[in-house]
């Protein structure tokens, strides 16, 4: 059928050409973004095709045909043309829409562990709370933000976002109190704020791990601090919405995930790999 004659009966069932016309653009950018999903899937499982010239050329056409698909109805303007972009999978491959969201969440969340991992480093070689020995802290997550020294907050994270994100805070983040460690001594904590979630992840200290014996050992040793390691792990606020994918760094700075059933990690295996995080 022409173009004219589909624009005719449109127009008598009272719809504009415009809808028209953001319909099938959309509909392109749905098909467009599908196939690209695909050839990226194919590469990812078997990274020679990286080097395919034909499957690189495919994908560069359609993500050109991205744009230009959207630029036909929003023009030039980039937050539009992502807008658009957005909206014509939420409409018509919402699976896709949502499949990207998730990755980026749990790319987000492994990101968040490694710097959350170089802080702790930092807060290692650097003796940053003062006490004279180069350990790790390990009683909770926010403590790298609101431990008090020399009067003043630690603040090893550029923002408060990450440690309010703490499932399992040594003291309420938003109080501030004094913080008692097993061993009797007693240290300041700052107030942050109110939890809640970043970007649909919870974050928490692995709070023991099994030595090479199987012996489960607590990496606190008594003053909220281990001198030699440490484990953080990542998991969702809401399992399978839509994010499943738990994930754990420690002192190596490597960070592994598994569907952990949307449970925080409570002992750091001897053997990561062997328990299958990978």
């Amino acid at each position: 059928m022409k173009t004219a004659a589909v624009l005719a009966i449109l127009a008598a069932a009272g719809l504009q050409e415009t809808d028209y016309k953001v319909e099938v653009a959309q509909k392109r950018i749905a098909a467009a973004m599908k196939e690209l999903r695909e050839l990226q899937k194919k590469v990812a499982a078997d990274p020679k095709l990286a080097d395919d010239a034909e499957i690189s050329k495919r994908q560069k056409k359609l993500q050109d045909n991205l744009r230009e698909f959207a630029v036909e109805i929003v023009g030039k303007d980039e937050k539009k043309i992502e807008s658009f972009v957005l909206e014509s999978l939420a409409r018509f491959a919402p699976d896709i829409l949502t499949e990207m969201k998730r990755e980026l969440m749990e790319t987000n969340a492994m990101t968040h562990l490694r710097t959350a991992s170089l802080a702790l480093l930092k807060f290692q070689a650097q003796d940053s709370d003062g006490n004279g020995v180069k350990d790790f802290w390990v009683a909770d997550v926010s403590g790298l933000q609101r431990l008090v020294v020399s009067g003043k907050p630690l603040k090893l994270y550029r923002g408060d976002e990450f440690p309010l994100a703490d499932a399992k805070p040594a003291l309420p983040l938003d109080r501030e109190e004094e913080f008692l460690a097993e061993d009797g001594s007693r240290l300041k904590f700052g107030k942050l704020g109110e939890h809640k979630p970043l970007q649909g992840y919870l974050f928490a200290v692995v709070p023991s791990f099994l030595d090479a014996g199987g012996k489960k050992v607590p990496f606190d040793s008594g003053n909220g601090r281990n001198k030699d390691r440490f484990a953080l792990c990542a998991y969702p606020a809401e399992y399978g919405k839509p994010c499943k994918m738990t994930f754990v760094v420690d002192a190596t700075g490597a960070v592994l995930g598994k569907d952990n059933g949307g449970s925080a990690v409570t002992v750091l295996p001897a053997d990561l790999a062997k328990e299958g995080w990978k």
